[in-house]
This record gives structure tokens, C-alpha cells and sequence, in this order.
């Protein structure tokens, strides 16, 4: 029966946990749809196999006991690299490269849907609801107002709910208005404007 030392051990654990944690930051900053625990585990496995190759000689030292002795904090240093701040860097800079290579045309845009691809710009607007073909609801989309993302996209809030005229323009905020909240299928169609109003070139947008 094979036998395991407190060094393989050390070296399992510092295989399969960052790739966890990596996993785990990912998930966090990027929109994903849920997986099942057998995903979970090879992806997790695929991040530790990266973070465990490029760490390999910072691992290899920490697990010798004689650095232990003679470099207490160097190896406790090591250990919180290796365990925490590789891992949760790691995917962050993954991210990076992937918007520059978007950027550069050599890699397919990251959000997975345009929903997601539109808010996850957090651009301030004023937005036009269609709730059917003969109403509408407006307002503005500010710091305060949300979009859910993937895999749940759809619910959006709009921080200031704004009166319409007969044509769709926006002419004042409604009175003690906390903004407005809409579930996926209680609207049609959603436009965007830019932060001057549609009617009104020269009206400025709501200071927050």
C-alpha cells in the first residue's frame, strides 16, 4: 500500500485549492452560467494545473522543511502567494488579456449576451421601456439603477422614473419617484439615449 508524506499531501493541497479559489474569483467578476459539480471540479483542476505550474519552484520551496526552519516568514509568505493571491489574481489578469485581445479583434467578445454586453459598461443613459406597442415607460439609468446579468439577465431598475409626452420624450421626473422596477417579460423592447435628452440637445443630465 503506498505511503504519503506530509510533503505530498502539501503538494495535492496546493494543486486542487487555488485552482478553487481562482474558479471561485472568476465566477465573481465575469457572468456565468451555473455548472454542475463535475464542471466545477475539472475547471477547478484546470486553474490549480496553471497556478501550480507557474508556482512550482515558490511550492517546491515552501514544502522543504529545512526553509521552514530557517525562513520562517519567507515560507509563510510563500504559502499566502501561493494560496490567495496568485488565485485570485490570476483569472483577474486572464479577464485583462482577453478584453485587450477583443479589443485587438483576435478573440471573440466576452459577454455572453448583449445585454450583458451593453451594462457591463456602466454607462449612465436615459432609457425608453416598451411595455406594449401603444405604452411606454421611461427614466434614468444611473449609478444607482441595475441590470441583472447572465445567466439571469432581463431585471432592470431605473433609479428615476421620468414623465413621457405623446412622443416618447422625456419632460420631467415624477414627483418623489424611487424609480422603477421591470421583471423580464413585463416589457417588449428597451432603447437607449445618451445623457442629453432625446428632445432636448441642450438639456444636461440628472446630477447624482
Amino acid at each position: 500500500m503506498p505511503t504519503f508524506t506530509s510533503a505530498d499531501v502539501i503538494y495535492f493541497v496546493a494543486f486542487v485549492v487555488p485552482g478553487f479559489i481562482s474558479m471561485q474569483v472568476y465566477g465573481l467578476v465575469q457572468p456565468r452560467e451555473k455548472t454542475t459539480l463535475k464542471d466545477s471540479i475539472l475547471e477547478a483542476i484546470t486553474y490549480g494545473a496553471i497556478n501550480f505550474l507557474v508556482l512550482f519552484f515558490p511550492i517546491k520551496w515552501a514544502v522543504n522543511v529545512a526553509n521552514f526552519a530557517q525562513h520562517p516568514v519567507g515560507v509563510w509568505l510563500a504559502v499566502i502567494v501561493i494560496f490567495l493571491v496568485f488565485p485570485c489574481c490570476s483569472p483577474l489578469a486572464l479577464i485583462q488579456v482577453r478584453k485587450k485581445l477583443v479589443k485587438w479583434g483576435l478573440a471573440l467578445i466576452e459577454a455572453p449576451t448583449a445585454w450583458d454586453h451593453f451594462f457591463q459598461a456602466q454607462q449612465a443613459c436615459w432609457v425608453l421601456v416598451h411595455i406594449s406597442e401603444t405604452r411606454r415607460v421611461g427614466g434614468w439609468f444611473g449609478e444607482n439603477s441595475y441590470a441583472s446579468s447572465y445567466p439571469e439577465p432581463g431585471h432592470l431598475y431605473i433609479e428615476e422614473l421620468w414623465e413621457l409626452d405623446a412622443k416618447g420624450g422625456f419632460v420631467q421626473k415624477e414627483p418623489q419617484s424611487h424609480g422603477i422596477l421591470f421583471r423580464p417579460g413585463d416589457y417588449q423592447m428597451v432603447e437607449f439615449f445618451d445623457n442629453q435628452l432625446p428632445e432636448d440637445e441642450d438639456a444636461a443630465a440628472p446630477e447624482n
